[in-house]
């Protein structure tokens, strides 16, 4: 059997849960069954950190996402919509959900789109807020540019082609 356990970081804070899990390890081991504890943070407790092997899930490439967004589109289509994206907006729709999980821009992305097709700054917007709640990280939208900053004019412009080039950086 395998058992699977949601929300177990929740859980596992609990000494009665904590020291039932380590009471079925000896018992899982020889009947051939598992416990999976699912969790969106790892944070396994010192008494299981010699019993637990912790998987956790990459996020997304770009390229991900635009598939991910390419058969959204497709989906829509075939169910009555008549959405069209066009490869530019394809692009800004993969660099704008870069960083969240597949089930998060999933989610977003259906949030962000009607009949008149997928509106991107209502996605940022909805990106914005997802990485607002991790916890130390929040999306400054500050009007500040390049432009702003005085003298060191090697510097800016080093930056400047670094960001106008053919391939430019993304960050949070």
């Amino acid at each position: 059997a395998i058992i699977f356990m949601m929300n177990g970081h929740l859980f596992l804070r609990s000494e009665q849960v904590l020291q039932g899990v380590w009471n079925l390890r000896d018992v899982f081991k020889t009947i051939g069954s598992m416990l999976v504890i699912l969790c969106p943070i790892a944070s396994v407790p010192p008494e299981l950190q010699q019993d637990v092997l912790v998987i956790s899930e990459e996020y997304p490439t770009q390229d991900d996402l635009k598939d991910m967004a390419n058969s959204f589109v497709k989906s829509c289509n075939e169910g009555g919509a008549k959405i069209a994206v066009d490869d530019k907006q394809m692009m800004l729709i993969g660099e704008t959900l870069t960083g969240t999980s597949m089930f998060s821009a999933e989610q977003t992305l259906a949030m962000c789109t009607s009949k008149d097709g997928i509106d991107t700054d209502m996605l940022w917007d909805l990106k914005c807020k997802v990485v607002s709640q991790t916890k130390g990280l929040k999306v400054w939208r500050g009007g500040e540019s390049v432009k702003d900053v005085r003298g060191c004019r090697n510097v800016i412009q080093f930056c400047e082609d670094i960001m106008n080039g053919e391939d430019p950086p993304m960050a949070i």
